[in-house]
């Protein structure tokens, strides 16, 4: 949502030419009905996906993708990690308060 603010000229214009408070007033009288636009778009959004399985699919394929890549290269990040660490990770979990 903060998008939908930041790509309007008006909202650019308010807070250059307005002090915070003057600029929070503006943006609270505002906010509500974006907020419930939103809403009604990801309502109507969330409403086609289970109702059209091909949607859902690509839904599915797209999200699980863009996980996949993302965790893959957090986990990429572990291994450049020292090599200290890496067998500190790679061991099992200490059993605290066990003797």
């Amino acid at each position: 949502m903060e998008n939908d603010y930041a790509i309007q000229d008006k909202w650019q214009s308010y807070a250059q030419n307005n002090d915070r408070k003057t600029f929070m007033l503006l943006f609270q009288k505002d906010f509500p009905t974006v907020a419930a636009q939103r809403y009604e778009q990801n309502e109507a959004f969330f409403v086609k996906m289970f109702s059209d399985p091909e949607m859902m699919q690509m839904v599915m394929d797209t999200v699980g993708g863009v996980l996949y890549e993302r965790l893959k290269k957090k986990k990429s990040v572990v291994y450049q990690m020292p090599e200290r660490t890496l067998s500190m990770v790679a061991e099992e979990p200490a059993p605290y308060g066990k003797k």
